[in-house]
């Protein structure tokens, strides 16, 4: 099977840290505020989305 090219294939660490940079800069220039929060859970989730991707492609 073809792995996808170009946009649409996602780079779970690189997303991640993009993430992350972004929440840094958004508390840096306005500070903790509902922006941070959301960007603190997409980080989670981006955690978690990596964790299940990865058990699901352990062998059975």
């Amino acid at each position: 099977m073809k792995k996808p090219r170009g946009y649409r294939r996602l780079e779970p660490d690189q997303l991640i840290e993009t993430i992350e940079k972004l929440r840094q800069r958004i508390t840096f220039q306005i500070g903790e505020r509902g922006l941070t929060r959301v960007c603190g859970e997409l980080a989670a989730l981006a955690r978690d989305a990596k964790r299940r991707t990865a058990k699901l492609q352990r062998p059975i």
